[in-house]
C-alpha cells in the first residue's frame, strides 16, 4: 500500500500541473444504488466483468476498454480484441491490481454492482482519491438490464446504440409472452430447474430462472420458497413429479459459445437419465430432460433464454419463432463475433 501511496502523489502532482481539458459531468446512479458524479463520455476505462464488456462491445465502445481481467483476456475466441488488452485481476470477484490501474490512468473502473463477491465501496475506497471513478454495472439481472444498458449508453455517449439493443431485448420479452398467453392454464407444465453448482441444487422463487419460467407460462417447482436457491430432497422430487428437469450446465461442461457437442456434454445427459430413484418419473420416461448453457440467461443476452426455454417447454406454442436466429443476432449484429456453439441439449 506504501507504493500506492507514492503513485497516487506523483499523479496529483503531474495532474496539477498538466490539468486535463474540461469534460461534461453528472451525476449517476450506478448498480449498487450509488450517486457518483463522473466526467462522460468515458474514452478510457478498465473493465474486470464480462457482462460489462458485453454491453460496452454492444453500443460500439469497446474500443475503450484499457484493461481487463483475466476471465476475459483467456477468451480469445469470444474477445479477438479485449484478450490482447493488459490484464489487472484474476476476476471480478478476485482484488485487481491497483498500482497498475493507477498508473494507467483510466477515467473508471468498472465491476459488479451487487454482486456479493465483490465489494465495490472498498474499489473506489482505494481508487476515487486518485480521481479514478469506480462504476457497479451488473448487466445479469433481469429487473435491472435496461436500466444498466441505458447507463452504458449515457456513459459513452452511445445513447443510440444502447436503445436499440434494449428494443431488440425488450421484442424477444414481447414475443415470448404473445406466446405464453395463448397456452391453456391446464396446459402448463411443472419444471424442476437444477443449478449448475451442485446435484439436487434448485432454483427457487428469488432465482432468476423464476423470471424465465414465469415467461414463458410454466411452474417452477420450487417456486413456494423465497430463496433463490435451496437444496432439495430427492423423495420430495419424485413425490413432485414435475413434467420436465432443465439442468443448469456445471461449471467446465463444453457448452455454449464457440462449442461443438462432445461425449462429455452426452454422458452429463446419460448421468442425469441415470440417478438413482428417477426411473420413476415422468420427465424422464418422457425424454423431458434438457442442460441448458450458462452462457443462456447469464449475461445481458440473457432475454434469449426465454424463447429457447419456451421450445423446449411448449414446442408446439412456440414452433414459430427461432431462438437461434436471435442468439445470431445477438451475436454478430451486437457482439460482433461470428455465431456459432450450441446452448441446449439435446438440442431444439
Amino acid at each position: 500500500m506504501a507504493k500506492i501511496r507514492w503513485i497516487l502523489l506523483a499523479l496529483l502532482i503531474l495532474m496539477a500541473l498538466n490539468p486535463l481539458a474540461a469534460a461534461d459531468t453528472g451525476v449517476i446512479e450506478d448498480s449498487a444504488g450509488r450517486s457518483l458524479e463522473v466526467e462522460y463520455p468515458l474514452d478510457r476505462v478498465v473493465v474486470l466483468t464480462t457482462p460489462a464488456a458485453e454491453l460496452i462491445r454492444a453500443v460500439g465502445a469497446a474500443d475503450r476498454v484499457m484493461a481487463v481481467s483475466q476471465t476475459i483476456a483467456a477468451n480469445e475466441q469470444y474477445w479477438p480484441e479485449l484478450s490482447q488488452r493488459p490484464v489487472v485481476s484474476g476476476s471480478a470477484m478476485q482484488e485487481p491490481d491497483y498500482e497498475a490501474i493507477v498508473t494507467m490512468q483510466p477515467q473508471a473502473v468498472i465491476s459488479y454492482g451487487t454482486h456479493p463477491a465483490v465489494d465495490i465501496q472498498a474499489m473506489a475506497d482505494v481508487l476515487e482519491p486518485a480521481g479514478i471513478a469506480v462504476i457497479g454495472i451488473d448487466g445479469y439481472k433481469f429487473d435491472s438490464l435496461h436500466a444498466d444498458t441505458a447507463l452504458v449508453g449515457r456513459l459513452f455517449g452511445a445513447a443510440d446504440a444502447a436503445q436499440e439493443f434494449t428494443a431488440f431485448m425488450e421484442e424477444i420479452e414481447r414475443e415470448t409472452i404473445r406466446r405464453r398467453e395463448r397456452i391453456p392454464s391446464e396446459a402448463r407444465v411443472s419444471v424442476y430447474a437444477e443449478s449448475h453448482s451442485r446435484e439436487y441444487r434448485g432454483h427457487g422463487k428469488g432465482s432468476e430462472w423464476q423470471f424465465i419460467l414465469d415467461s414463458v407460462g410454466a411452474e417452477n417447482m420450487l417456486a413456494g420458497f423465497d430463496q433463490a436457491f435451496l437444496d432439495v430432497d430427492p423423495e420430495t422430487l419424485v413425490q413432485e413429479n414435475p413434467d420436465f428437469i432443465l439442468k443448469e450446465a456445471p461449471r467446465g461442461l463444453p457448452m455454449g459459445y464457440g462449442q461443438e457437442v462432445s461425449s462429455p456434454v452426452e454422458e452429463a445427459l446419460a448421468a442425469l437419465y441415470g440417478r438413482v430413484g428417477w426411473q420413476v418419473l415422468d420427465a424422464v420416461g418422457n425424454e423431458n430432460l434438457y442442460i441448458i448453457s450458462t452462457d443462456l440467461g447469464t449475461g445481458p443476452g440473457k432475454f434469449i433464454a426465454l424463447p429457447y426455454f419456451g421450445r423446449i417447454l411448449y414446442p408446439e406454442h412456440f414452433e414459430d419463432i427461432s431462438p437461434a436466429e436471435y442468439l445470431e443476432a445477438y451475436y454478430e449484429e451486437f457482439q460482433g463475433v461470428p455465431f456459432s456453439g450450441f446452448f441446449v441439449y439435446p438440442e431444439r
